[in-house]
Order: C-alpha cells, then structure tokens, then sequence
C-alpha cells in the first residue's frame, strides 16, 4: 500500500472517530430546558425581532401541522412577521417577568412582551400584553439520517395582546 493512500485512510478515521466522539458527547449531554437556557432562547429571539430575522424566528417553531401560535398556522404567523418587519422601521421586542414552569416532556415559558418601533425620529409601542410559550424536544434526524438531536421548539403560543390574526390579509 502506498504511504499516501495510509496518510489519507487515517486522516479519515480520525475524522470519523472526532464525528462519533461529537455525537456520543452530544447524546449524552443534559437536554433538559433550564431556566436559564429558556431565558437565553428568549432573548436570542429578541435580537432576531431586532435583526427582523423570520427565518431564526421560525426556527424555533415545530413544523408539525397542528401547530398554533396565537391561533395561526405557522404560515400565517411567517405572513404576519414580513408584513409587520416591511411596515416597521426598527423592530424592537422587550420580554419582562419571565417565568418557566417544567411540565415534564413540556416547558412553559411566559413574559410580558412589548414590541416597539422607532426611527430617528420617533419611538413608538406597537403591542403589548402577555406572551405564553409552550416547549416541546423534538428529535431531528442529522447526518444522513444516521443519528437524532434533540431540540426545544415551541408547539403553541397564547398571547393575551391585540389580535394579529386578521394581520395582513388585506
């Protein structure tokens, strides 16, 4: 055997033996949604509000079909976030009193939320009220199929301020 075929069979076993290792560290790593890493989701979505990031935002919502995030399907909720981040100059979104409640396989996260807009110029309060967040793990399929990571998305949202159901649809 020539000595770079050796060369390149070891570099790729020790890139497999680095996957594996990732894998089995990740696997075996806490997965429960703390306090703390609730507060930290919560606020990563604040910059994402502020940055008018839907993609980030919509992350953290499940894909499944019965899910409902102020009574929208998770479409209208993507309908409703471009045409509130087009119509505002700078998004800004506050989370106060956050509180978690671990339900076992669920975790609740709630907050007061107000969402404000501003300019140079002007400062204003869009909406506000009572945000309620409910988490669920999801396992998502990575590496060909081949392992599953847990992930916290959110299954449901109950949120007590205006109505934006009827946002958008003009």
């Amino acid at each position: 055997m020539r000595r770079s075929s050796i060369v390149l069979l070891s570099i790729c076993a020790v890139i497999l033996l680095g996957l594996l290792g990732a894998y089995y560290f990740e696997s075996h790593t806490s997965h429960a949604l703390t306090t703390t890493r609730a507060i930290a989701k919560v606020h990563l979505m604040e910059v994402a509000v502020k940055n008018k990031d839907i993609g980030y935002i919509m992350s953290q919502v499940d894909d499944a079909p019965t899910v409902r995030i102020a009574h929208m399907k998770t479409d209208k909720v993507r309908q409703v976030l471009a045409s509130a981040f087009a119509a505002m100059h700078s998004p800004q979104a506050d989370v106060q009193n956050i509180s978690v409640t671990n339900n076992g396989p669920t975790v609740v996260v709630s907050g007061d939320l107000t969402v404000k807009d501003g300019g140079p110029d002007f400062s204003s309060i869009v909406s506000s009220g009572h945000l309620t967040l409910y988490y669920h793990r999801v396992n998502t399929p990575v590496l060909f199929g081949l392992f599953h990571q847990s992930h916290w998305r959110i299954f449901s949202a109950d949120w007590n301020g205006d109505n934006p159901n009827d946002y958008g649809s003009y």
